[in-house]
């Protein structure tokens, strides 16, 4: 098959109006090239989800990993193009998604396909989701699934998110915090606010919940797990409304968010939360949780992390930098299966913004990145 070109592969998926969680064609593209190369493909869809798996030959060794989907464009008459239409000048490919992360992909399948070609590709798997930006529920969660009913084990795996800061190959993920929700409801009794001895105000109730959480959660150190960002708990929704400027509110509630480093025990977070909620609010208290996503970390000395530092320094002639920091990625459900993981894509500035970029240089040097990390990791095993 004839080699691809990256940022010609990149334009045609920004042209996929595939906004979380329609693929909108962008799956069919990058199968279609991937079964012209010579991969199995298998679709697992599921619920209004739609998800790629493709695989060149039998036992996969190391998979690259990615999302075609992408967050609404917002204000089109802020574009100085439209989103979904690729526009490149001055070196720059504009669209939605061309960051974030239709760019790792389209890297991925034309390394991919050139590994095909030199007869490099054993073992290498793609999987691609179109359920990243949204609720993650049915995308590379459902194929991790899927995976480990089939007894699968994947010695290394590269999430394509873009992770670097300033220019291409200063920064890889090596680790990601988990992430741990409260969903706090306090009851009361409601009142007119001049006789508040004749109600229980569910709002000061609360706040006195989250004041104690505050106390008893400081902001930690550092951790010395891997250079962590400390563990935090943030307060992100508080509510409470009687209907009336005039009336104790009967009900209040708040939402609360851990991120957590791996020597952070979850349990120990829940006690945290309930311990505050049984000193002020006795038991006029429900609580609701939701673990997103466990933290992952894979070490500065595994393997994969070395083959990367010097397959970019090559590549890029930079020094990376290993971090541990921001939000969640697929990474948290990819842990489960395999060995040795990593995240590395093009600059994060712009993401989710209007007029979102991507230098198209960078997306070639990416597509080199990716394609001699496979040939690296396939040949020595």
């Amino acid at each position: 098959m004839a080699m691809i070109d990256s940022v010609s592969l990149l334009k045609r998926l920004i042209a996929c109006p595939s906004v979380s969680p329609d693929s909108a064609g962008a799956l069919d593209i990058i199968e279609e090239t991937l079964v012209a190369a010579g991969f199995s493909t298998k679709r697992l869809p599921a619920d209004n989800v739609d998800n790629l798996w493709a695989c060149f030959g039998e036992s996969p060794v190391f998979v690259l990993a990615g999302h075609v989907d992408v967050v609404p464009a917002g204000n089109l008459s802020q574009w100085i193009s439209p989103p979904f239409v690729a526009d490149e000048r001055d070196g720059f490919i504009y669209g939605r998604g061309a960051a974030d992360m239709k760019s790792g992909v389209a890297a991925m399948a034309a390394a991919a396909v050139r590994a095909a070609n030199d007869n490099k590709a054993e073992g290498l798997a793609l999987l691609i989701t179109s359920d990243e930006e949204g609720e993650a529920e049915y995308g590379t969660k459902h194929v991790v699934a899927w995976l480990k009913e089939r007894g699968f084990t994947i010695p290394y795996a590269l999430v394509g998110e873009p992770s670097c800061e300033k220019v291409l190959g200063d920064t890889v993920k090596i680790g990601r915090r988990g992430s741990l929700t409260a969903r706090i409801t306090i009851k009361g009794i409601q009142a007119h606010v001049a006789y508040p001895q004749r109600g229980d105000n569910a709002a000061l109730r609360l706040l006195k919940v989250l004041s104690d959480i505050a106390d008893k959660w400081p902001n930690k150190p550092q951790s010395a797990n891997g250079g962590f960002p400390p563990t935090s708990c943030q307060i992100v929704r508080i509510y409470g409304d009687s209907g009336a400027e005039n009336v104790i509110p009967a009900e209040a509630s708040a939402t609360i968010n851990f991120r957590y480093v791996p020597t952070d025990d979850v349990q120990s977070l829940k006690n945290t939360v309930v311990a505050a909620l049984q000193a002020s609010a006795e038991n006029c208290w429900e609580c609701a949780w939701h673990h997103s996503a466990r933290p992952f970390f894979s070490g500065h000395d595994s393997r994969l992390a070395g083959e990367l530092r010097a397959v970019i320094a090559d590549v890029c002639g930079v020094q990376t930098a290993f971090s541990t920091g921001g939000g969640s990625s697929d990474g948290r459900f990819l842990r489960d299966i395999c060995g040795e993981l990593a995240e590395f894509g093009v600059l994060n500035a712009g993401i989710h913004e209007i007029n979102e970029r991507v230098a198209g240089e960078d997306v070639r040097r990416l597509t080199e990145v990716y394609y001699r990390l496979a040939v690296v990791l396939l040949s020595k095993l």
